[in-house]
C-alpha cells in the first residue's frame, strides 16, 4: 500500500522545509521507542523518519511528488531512495547519501545534549526494592497492630554521604562522555547507516568517575546493614495484603534512588470465626425448642457479644446478618458484616423425662409415613 508521506507528517503538500522539519521533530519525539512504550511506537517512528528523509531532500521530494511512494521501493522508478528498501530493519532505511539526517541529532536539539533529557548525571543506579512477609494473628489482622521488622538492606554510606569518593575528594567529570553518561556510535550495515546511544562504558552512565574511592563503601556510595523498622498494620488487612513503604528499600549506588519496601501478610485462622474478605461467618447451634418457639440468644462477634432474636420456626441453615459487625475496610470507616448460620443441634443422649416429652411431641405431629406423596401429588 502506497504511503502518503505528507499525511504521515501531518503537513500539506505545499509545506515549507521548516514546517516539515518542525512536524518531524514533534512526531519523532512522540513516537521514539526510548520515550514511548506503546506497541506500535517503533513502527510509527520508522514511518515518520522515512517520510522526513524523503520530504527534507528537495530532489527526493520532487521525485516523490511526480512518481509517488513507488519511487522509493526496491526496483521502483529511478531507485532514488534504494536505501529505504530495507526500512523494516531496526531504525534502518536511512540512505548513505550526503543528505543523511541522524534522528538523534534532532533529540539533542530538543533535550540540550544527552539523549533522553537534560544532563545524564542523573543516571544513577536504581536501588533495589525489597519484599518481606509478616505473620499476623486473626485478631491482629482484624483490629490492627504495630510490628517491628528486622531486615537487611543497603543504606547510604555515612562516610562519603553516598558520593563514593574518599573524604576530602570528589568525583570527576567523565572524559569519555564529557559528563553526559551516554555515548553515541554510528555504523554501516547493509548499505544503511545506523546510529545508537548507550551508557558510557567508563562511568556506567553516571557521567562521573572516581579516582580515590571511599574506603568504607569501596566507591559504591552505600553499605549493607541490619535495620529494625517499626510500622503500623491497619485494621482489616488479610492474607495477601501488600503495603508499600517508599524509600525503605536498598539505596542505589553513588546517591542513586532508594528502592521501596513491600510488606505482605499471612493471617492465621481463627478457631471460631471464618473470614471471607471483610465479612465474618459463624455457625451457631440452637435446640429444636429454640428453633420452633423462637428465642433470644447470645452470640460472639469480633467486637464482643451480641444479643440476637431468633424467630419462631427458624429452619436449619437459616442465616441472620449482623450489619457492621464484620471487619473494617483498610483505611476506611466502612465495616463488613457478621453472618450467622443456624445449626439445629440434635441431642445424642436423652433423660427419661426428655424422651417422654419427645414421644408425646412425636404423637402430636402425626406426620404421614409417606411424606413425599403430598409433594408429588
Amino acid at each position: 500500500m502506497a504511503k502518503d508521506y505528507y499525511q504521515i507528517l501531518g503537513v500539506e503538500k505545499k509545506a515549507t522545509k521548516d514546517e516539515i522539519k518542525k512536524a518531524y521533530k514533534k512526531l519523532a519525539k512522540q513516537y521514539h521507542p526510548d520515550l514511548n512504550k506503546e506497541a506500535d511506537a517503533e513502527k510509527k517512528f520508522k514511518e515518520v523518519s522515512e517520510a522526513y528523509q524523503v520530504l527534507s531532500d528537495e530532489q527526493k521530494r520532487s521525485t516523490y511528488d511526480q512518481v509517488g511512494h513507488d519511487a522509493f521501493t526496491r526496483g521502483g522508478g529511478n531507485n532514488a531512495g534504494a536505501g529505504f528498501g530495507g526500512f523494516g530493519q531496526g531504525f534502518g532505511g536511512f540512505s548513505g547519501s550526503d543528505n543523511f539526517v541522524d534522528p538523534f541529532e534532532i533529540f539533542e536539539q530538543f533535550f540540550g545534549g544527552g539523549f533522553g533529557g537534560g544532563s545524564r548525571r542523573s543516571r544513577r543506579s536504581q536501588g533495589q526494592s525489597l519484599e518481606a512477609r509478616v505473620d499476623l494473628t486473626f485478631d491482629e489482622a482484624v483490629h490492627g497492630t504495630e510490628k517491628t521488622l528486622t531486615y537487611s538492606r543497603y543504606d547510604v554510606c555515612d562516610v562519603c554521604s553516598g558520593s563514593g569518593a574518599k573524604e576530602g575528594t570528589s568525583a570527576k567529570t567523565c572524559a569519555t562522555c564529557n559528563g553526559q553518561g551516554r555515548v553515541r556510535t554510528q555504523q554501516s550495515m547493509l548499505g544503511a547507516m545506523f546510529s545508537s546511544v548507550a551508557d558510557c562504558p567508563d562511568c556506567q552512565g553516571t557521567g562521573e568517575t572516581i579516582e580515590d574511592p571511599c574506603s568504607n563503601c569501596r566507591g559504591t556510595g552505600r553499605f549493607q546493614k541490619q535495620e529494625d523498622f517499626t510500622f503500623k498494620v491497619p485494621a482489616g488487612v488479610d492474607t495477601g495484603t501488600r503495603i508499600r513503604f517508599s524509600g525503605r528499600g536498598s539505596a542505589g549506588e553513588r546517591s542513586g534512588v532508594t528502592g521501596d519496601l513491600y510488606v505482605s501478610f499471612k493471617v492465621k485462622p481463627h478457631k471460631l470465626f471464618e473470614r471471607k474478605n471483610q465479612n465474618i461467618y459463624l455457625s451457631v447451634p440452637v435446640s429444636y425448642s429454640q428453633a420452633a418457639l423462637g428465642d433470644t440468644i447470645t452470640v460472639p462477634t469480633i467486637h464482643g457479644e451480641e444479643s440476637v432474636d431468633l424467630p419462631a420456626g427458624t429452619q436449619p441453615g437459616a442465616q441472620i446478618k449482623l450489619s457492621d459487625k464484620g471487619v473494617a475496610y483498610p483505611n476506611s470507616k466502612r465495616m463488613g458484616d457478621q453472618i450467622i448460620t443456624v445449626a439445629i443441634e440434635t441431642p445424642k443422649k436423652l433423660s427419661k423425662e426428655e424422651k417422654k416429652l419427645f414421644e408425646q411431641l412425636k404423637a402430636l405431629e402425626k406426620k404421614p409415613k409417606k411424606w413425599w406423596e403430598k409433594i408429588i401429588s
